[in-house]
């Protein structure tokens, strides 16, 4: 799987108890005619890795000569749209021998899971998972094809995706790196850990970036040349506003043409909250089972949580709130940004609307979206949370949207009131 330092990170871990169960595929109701690929027909199923076990436990196999539909039967299980296609070049995977500038790693995403596919290797896919940290396989088929696939969760994954820069939990992150010519990470000249805060100047090193973004550059679409005092020079300006990846390498093993700006800006917003949910649940779950277990000691069972405890909950649950609404969101470029019409319609296919409002209608000229509160509240993420943290989260959000903490003083009164609306209508047991 991914050991990432420049692309989505994805690595390693056991299969949860959920994908042993390796449901039929016909009791997943998810499409199964050969070659789909209807992306208004593309279902979530409340378990994308047992769906893709249903899937290949059915007898999908990859035969080499019908690749590209076969992966576009794995992503529609799995609930994923191809119009969420980005691709990096850089050599931050677990499959790097594989990985150049003219065979990128293509990543595709959901609300709830992530998938990657490397030419001539293997499939690799996440499921965000606040439970337990986020869950990892990699998918392999090489060893003949035809034959069944092998479930792979390669132990060194790990080392990158359960560490600092994941909050020690398992979990997922976007970074930006200086990518030279032969695709490795320049990191003497520095790297970025990206999300809604980092400038566009710092984004997509290593990445290839289709769309429009006026005079504004960023690190992608080039490669870096190494400068004898170990930093490196990065030529921006060939390759902006780049419409498609097509001319630039081959895209012909690629399901689409475009390595989309609004779909990057989506998936770092989105991995940085699956983390924040992940790493909280999981910092709240292991303090409070530690207190029950000293005040059982002390012959104090079902003894209330201490206040240290609870304080460690709400200080949790601001941090959430305050990336929820996008607190210190970088600026969009002067005349703002224009991305793929299909990857947007794939994304907003499943949005919850309240007088024909939506947590995910994107704005796209001075930010990323019109009412700034996270529509990954809906994922499966957000309700596998800690129920004290939940609970917690939504009373800060309440009261950011009311004016009674800081958490939303960056947002105007107006869109405070409509997105308090928007949860109303479509989160009824939130209390907002």
């Amino acid at each position: 799987m991914l050991v990432a330092c420049g692309g989505v990170a994805m690595g390693c871990d056991k299969p949860s108890a959920a994908s042993s169960a390796r449901p039929a595929a016909s009791a997943l109701g998810v499409a199964d005619r050969p070659g789909f690929n209807g992306p208004c027909a593309v279902k979530r199923p409340a378990d994308p890795m047992a769906a893709l076990h249903g899937l290949f436990d059915a007898g999908l196999r990859f035969d080499g000569r019908s690749d590209k539909a076969h992966f576009r039967r794995v992503l529609a299980e799995a609930g994923i749209d191809e119009r969420s296609q980005v691709l990096v070049f850089s050599k931050t995977s677990h499959q790097n021998d594989a990985i150049t500038r003219a065979t990128p790693r293509a990543v595709y995403f959901s609300d709830d899971c992530y998938m990657g596919m490397v030419q001539g290797g293997m499939l690799e896919f996440a499921q965000a998972d606040a439970g337990q940290g986020t869950v990892f396989h990699a998918i392999d088929f090489r060893s003949k094809r035809g034959d069944a696939p092998q479930w792979e969760s390669p132990p060194r994954c790990m080392d990158c995706h359960e560490g600092p820069m994941t909050g020690e939990r398992p979990g997922l992150m976007v970074r930006s790196v200086f990518t030279d010519e032969g695709g490795q990470p320049i990191t003497s000249a520095g790297t970025f850990l990206v999300s809604h805060e980092t400038p566009i100047t710092d984004r997509w090193g290593g990445w290839f970036v289709t769309g429009e973004h006026g005079s504004a550059r960023h690190m992608g679409n080039n490669v870096a040349v190494r400068q004898p005092d170990n930093n490196a020079t990065l030529d921006r300006e060939t390759g902006a506003n780049q419409k498609t990846v097509a001319g630039t390498i081959n895209a012909s093993p690629y399901l689409r043409e475009t390595s989309d700006i609004v779909a990057l800006m989506v998936l770092e917003h989105q991995v940085n909250l699956h983390n924040a949910y992940t790493q909280g649940s999981l910092l709240v779950k292991e303090q409070a089972a530690r207190h029950r277990a000293v005040m059982a000691e002390l012959g104090k069972p079902g003894a209330d949580l201490s206040p240290e405890i609870r304080s460690l909950i709400r200080n949790q649950a601001r941090k959430i709130v305050s990336q929820m609404l996008f607190k210190g969101e970088a600026a969009l470029p002067e005349g703002g940004i224009e991305g793929d019409p299909g990857f947007q319609e794939a994304f907003r296919a499943n949005e919850r609307k309240a007088a024909g409002r939506s947590l995910k209608d994107f704005q796209l000229l001075t930010r990323l979206f019109k009412y700034r509160c996270s529509y990954t509240a809906y994922s499966r993420a957000f309700a596998q949370m800690d129920p004290m943290l939940k609970d917690a989260v939504w009373q800060a959000l309440r009261g950011a949207l009311l004016g009674e903490n800081d958490l939303a003083a960056h947002l105007p009164a107006g869109e405070r009131a409509q997105i308090a609306e928007i949860l109303r209508e479509t989160c009824p047991g939130s209390g907002i």
